[in-house]
């Protein structure tokens, strides 16, 4: 096995190593267009490898022609050919995720996780006029979801109240999908208790707002939700 540095550029998109070997290792290459490179053996079919891809052929071959992929590139690098095997166990990849996709995974991961940090918090002991809406989030704001971290509902008087996740305004406090309730009837009644809080945080997704309706008696004593708008 033996390393041999390259170059490529628009000029001399192409070059050729007379080395025999299996194997052929694309061990690292930089460009600041398409890294991408075709490999053509004496003898068999061409094939395109990236940064950190190697092919192994099934018999021994003595020349090797590499050319940049779309021929313009320019490309410098690395190669190992020979007919061992090369590995190597420091590998740093960095992938940028958006909202809203996803990304698999092989092999051993150590997961460390950070919570995502509370930004926004809105909190009101003030009235609220029976069968109406607050928006506490717009659902134009709500550009790649909402974390809501935590919620609380407190009531002193005969009603329901609500925290609801919905893209238009709801026309009841079941009226799209409900985040926190709770329903109280006077002194002496109580469904669902006085002090109800979200047990686990959510995720809102992108487009829906975030409202806050009440039902019934409109003096309710307390409210709290917290977020972070992603």
């Amino acid at each position: 096995m033996k390393t041999y540095d390259f170059a490529l550029s628009a000029a001399m998109n192409r070059t050729m190593l007379q080395v025999a070997g299996f194997a052929f290792y694309y061990v690292n290459g930089t460009s600041t267009g398409n890294s991408t490179i075709t490999i053509k053996p004496e003898r068999g079919e061409d094939f395109d490898l990236k940064p950190g891809q190697w092919m192994r052929l099934p018999s021994n071959v003595s020349t090797w022609y590499i050319a940049s992929k779309d021929g313009v590139s320019t490309i410098a690098g690395q190669f190992v050919i020979g007919d061992g095997v090369f590995g190597d166990s420091n590998i740093f990849s960095t992938t940028v995720i958006a909202p809203g996709q996803s990304v698999g995974i092989t092999g051993l991961v150590r997961d460390i996780y950070r919570p995502e940090a509370i930004t926004t918090s809105y909190a009101d002991t003030s009235p609220q006029t029976a069968n109406t809406n607050l928006q506490i989030v717009a659902a134009a704001t709500n550009v790649n979801g909402v974390i809501v971290h935590n919620a609380q509902l407190i009531w002193t008087g005969s009603g329901r109240q609500s925290f609801i996740a919905k893209a238009t305004a709801p026309t009841a406090i079941f009226d799209g999908t409900v985040i926190l309730s709770q329903d109280t009837v006077g002194a002496a009644g109580n469904y669902g208790g006085r002090d109800v809080m979200l047990q686990n945080s959510i995720l809102v997704p992108a487009g829906q707002a975030i409202w806050y309706r009440t039902v019934g008696d409109p003096s309710g004593f307390f409210r709290m939700l917290q977020y972070t708008v992603l």
